[in-house]
């Protein structure tokens, strides 16, 4: 699937074919795209220190004053609140016996197609971390979304009443790198994805017995940032059983209300694929009037509420804790 939103900055895959055909990288970064749909709909920028992106929230806008002639007015002030995001990394070695890959008829294809393997095991992994990972719990991970929303709050996170071990959410962020984007580590030539080829080395197996392996190193250095929290929506509490407590358009019109019209351009809403099978078979009603499917700058058809691209991300649960 094509990049469907305009917000600034580049992608992932963008980003790799800027740097060129190092070891595969623009390959893994259509891979990792392939798997993991928000990839592609967020920014990648880089952070502005080594593994941490730190920066400023504002917290209250200064008050002007109705001035009289012959007055004068008072000096405003606006708080703000540092903050930092941290960078996860996340690594994994490959290995295949030499003989086995020099008798294959490409031997470089055979490794890449191996390879792939390990690399849709890391984006599943990505996927889950965007939602759910937490680096004040976890601290070789970055924070996802499902952290930075974790108690209900009118008009940020909104409860569909569910209770009970059979939940879900709907995700809402709005990409941009004023928004919500993802860091990469400052001065990393690879913007934060590297594969190194290590050719024939020695290993053991595990007997502690050696003999000859081609080998790879995979590694994806990551970090979400949420600029502006208004930026950010989920919809908590869905139950995927039953006939109380499920999904519900009220509750998705009344997030998506809430986000500043200068997001609306760039949302993206993000559901598994039990919330987007309904929503796909709400498409197909004839009163409906949210649900349509648009086209992207790319000619990619995607489903959309309202408007918003509505992308389905197999990382969320349906089996989510209860929010309250």
């Amino acid at each position: 699937m094509g990049t469907i939103l305009t917000g600034s900055g580049a992608t992932l895959l963008e980003l790799a074919n800027q740097i060129g055909p190092d070891g595969n990288l623009i390959a893994i970064a259509e891979v990792l795209n392939k798997n993991n749909p928000m990839l592609q709909e967020f920014p990648w920028v880089q952070a502005n220190d080594t593994f941490s992106n730190k920066g400023l929230k504002r917290l209250s806008l200064p008050q002007a004053t109705w001035r009289r002639l012959n007055q004068g007015v008072g000096k405003g002030n606006t708080l703000t609140l540092p903050f930092t995001d941290v960078i996860g990394m996340l690594a994994i070695y490959s290995q295949a016996d030499a003989v086995l890959v020099d008798a294959a008829p490409n031997p470089e294809l055979f490794r890449f197609n191996r390879a792939k393997a390990f690399i849709e095991g890391m984006s599943q992994q990505l996927a889950s971390g965007f939602f759910y990972s937490n680096a004040a719990v976890d601290t070789e991970m970055f924070t996802g979304l499902a952290p930075r929303l974790d108690a209900i709050k009118e008009d940020h996170v909104i409860s569909a009443g569910g209770t009970g071990s059979d939940l879900t959410s709907i995700y809402i962020a709005c990409a941009g790198e004023d928004k919500v984007h993802f860091i990469y580590p400052k001065g990393h030539p690879q913007a934060g994805i590297r594969h190194v080829p290590k050719g024939i080395v020695t290993v053991q197996d595990d007997d502690g017995k050696e003999f000859e392996a081609y080998k790879d190193y995979f590694e994806a250095m990551i970090g979400l940032v949420v600029e502006d929290d208004r930026y950010i929506k989920r919809v908590c509490n869905i139950e995927t059983s039953g006939t109380s407590n499920t999904f519900d358009e009220d509750l998705l019109i009344q997030a998506t209300e809430a986000i500043p019209e200068d997001g609306l351009s760039s949302a993206v809403i993000m559901c598994n694929r039990k919330i987007r099978t309904q929503a796909r078979i709400r498409l197909k009603d004839k009163a409906n009037v949210h649900w349509t499917v648009e086209q992207g700058l790319s000619g990619v058809r995607f489903m959309a509420f309202d408007g918003i691209p509505v992308v389905k991300c197999d990382g969320i649960l349906n089996t989510e804790t209860q929010v309250s």
